[in-house]
């Protein structure tokens, strides 16, 4: 995450454009990150809390915690004007993939009978 963080807020003007164009692939990025960070997050949250923490608070504090974080990113972004915009599509994208992340969650543990592990 502080590598993200990092990456999101310093200047890339220096690095090279890749060669090949493709459409909205920044908003795809958004998307792939915040889904696989979800899944990741809540993971971690639940393998460290799970004896003072239920499931479903584990989601909800990873989806906000990561709402939260993308949205302050794309604050700083538009505050530090380091070659940087924040966007409100880049955080429609976070949502999407959170989302995403969330219902593949979902699909694991409470649809999945293999992975339904103990609250």
């Amino acid at each position: 995450m502080a590598a993200i963080t990092l990456a999101s807020l310093m200047s890339l003007s220096g690095l090279a454009a890749p060669p090949i164009e493709i459409p909205h692939m920044d908003k795809l990025v958004h998307f792939v990150f915040y889904s696989t960070a979800m899944v990741l997050g809540s993971l971690f949250i639940w393998e460290q809390f799970r004896q003072h923490i239920t499931l479903g608070r584990t989601f909800l504090l990873a989806f906000a915690g990561l709402l939260l974080y993308g949205m302050l990113i794309e604050v700083l972004q538009e505050v530090l004007r380091m070659q940087r915009s924040g966007e409100w599509w880049d955080i429609l994208a976070n949502t999407t993939g959170l989302v995403a992340g969330l219902l593949f969650l979902r699909y694991l543990f409470y649809w999945r009978k293999a992975l339904k592990w103990n609250d």
